[in-house]
This record gives C-alpha cells, sequence and structure tokens, in this order.
C-alpha cells in the first residue's frame, strides 16, 4: 500500500492500522457504493477509508 498513496496522502495515514473492510458500503448521503477492495485506516484527521478498484483487461494498452 505504502508504495501506491501519494507522499501527502501517506504521510496523514497510520497503515499499521488497515482493516479489510466488506466492499459494500452506503455513503452519508445514502448512495450505495461499491468497491473490489475497501480498507479502512486511522489518520490525522480520523478513520479513514481507502478504495480499490480493480480495472481488468484482456489486451494490453496500445
Amino acid at each position: 500500500m505504502e508504495i501506491h498513496l501519494p507522499t501527502t496522502l501517506r504521510q496523514i495515514c497510520n497503515l499499521n492500522t488497515l482493516r479489510l473492510e466488506s466492499g459494500s458500503f452506503i455513503e452519508e448521503d445514502l448512495r450505495p457504493h461499491y468497491s473490489d477492495i475497501l480498507w479502512s485506516l486511522e489518520t490525522s484527521e480520523g478513520e479513514g477509508y481507502i478504495y480499490v478498484v480493480i480495472e481488468h483487461q484482456s489486451t494490453p494498452d496500445a
């Protein structure tokens, strides 16, 4: 995870608190969201989430 996050974001995230969560959830505006992988973690701003969407492709980009 550390190599994929931008430096400014990585600095506020406590990666030692990463927890794998359910991939579906309801936002505060009551809209459902779905992700391939969802991690929760503590940040210097409070609780945070990292959503990972994995794109599958059958041919390489040209």
